[in-house]
């Protein structure tokens, strides 16, 4: 009986302290069980949807710095492709749907616009070649 004991107690040690230990896959980065592997770092030690949020906006408003913005423009949006170097300079760009005179005047502020450089690599890859939703 007293055998039994010391077994479970065992048994129950072990689970207690597996249930510590953090599960993470390969490539995540997460410390406490309960975080999201979503949320990972970039090489610049931001959160990665912070930094992609803060670059998007870097383009966005150096394409709105360019673009004639019309009253018309009001609620209407264009699908823009866009073609980055390495560097923030735009190798192309072309629409890829949305309203004609926003996707004209996008187009010819994109050519103009100075687009920063990413922040780093792994933002760089995401917009290279990325669709952007330009609304005015």
């Amino acid at each position: 009986m007293k055998y039994l004991k010391i077994k479970h107690l065992i048994i129950a040690a072990v689970f207690l302290l597996a249930g510590c230990t953090v599960m993470q896959p390969n490539g995540c980065n997460k410390t406490r069980a309960l975080d999201n592997c979503s949320i990972t770092e970039t090489s610049t030690g931001l959160p990665a949807n912070a930094v992609i949020s803060g670059y998007a906006g870097e383009i966005r408003n150096a394409i709105i710095e360019k673009f004639y913005n019309d009253e018309s423009y009001h609620g209407k949006s264009c699908m823009l492709r866009l073609d980055l170097a390495r560097d923030g300079t735009v190798n192309g760009v072309k629409s890829e749907g949305g309203d004609p005179a926003v996707c004209q005047g996008a187009i010819a502020a994109v050519r103009i616009a100075k687009i920063p450089p990413a922040p780093d690599e792994e933002t760089y890859q995401l917009f290279k070649n990325a669709p952007i939703d330009f609304k005015p």
